[in-house]
């Protein structure tokens, strides 16, 4: 479709000279980015890093549960919670990562009781 250019302006025809040119984009800087959600925000933190007076640089995360166990040494029976329940979570997820067994696993553990259990049925 051949494009007119008599000059007029109007509804869907802008002036010439504020038309985009061609190639150029109308939104040159795109869509903005999503917002963080808390979770992604913690983890972003938790990954930066933080000087200790040592001079010596550690994770955030680890730079907090070290005050929090500085913290529970000096009698802060509050840190000391803390720390205790959050090494219970972990030892907890930790088993069950432990004692989930795959299917193939699991059919070897059944023949195996089906044998014994055949075994101790003969006797």
């Amino acid at each position: 479709m051949a494009e007119r250019d008599d000059g007029k302006v109007g509804y869907g025809r802008p002036p010439k000279a504020t038309r985009f040119k061609p190639g150029q984009s109308g939104n040159p800087r795109g869509r903005p980015g999503a917002s963080l959600s808390l979770k992604r925000l913690l983890q972003k933190l938790f990954k930066k890093t933080a000087s200790l007076p040592s001079g010596k640089k550690i994770p955030v995360f680890e730079a907090i549960l070290t005050a929090q166990a500085a913290k529970a040494t000096k009698g802060d029976t509050k840190a000391a919670q803390l720390l205790m329940a959050l090494f219970a979570s972990v030892d907890d997820a930790k088993e069950q990562e432990e004692l989930q067994l795959s299917a193939e696993e699991q059919a070897i553990l059944e023949r195996s009781l089906n044998r014994l259990e055949m075994k101790e049925g003969s006797k």
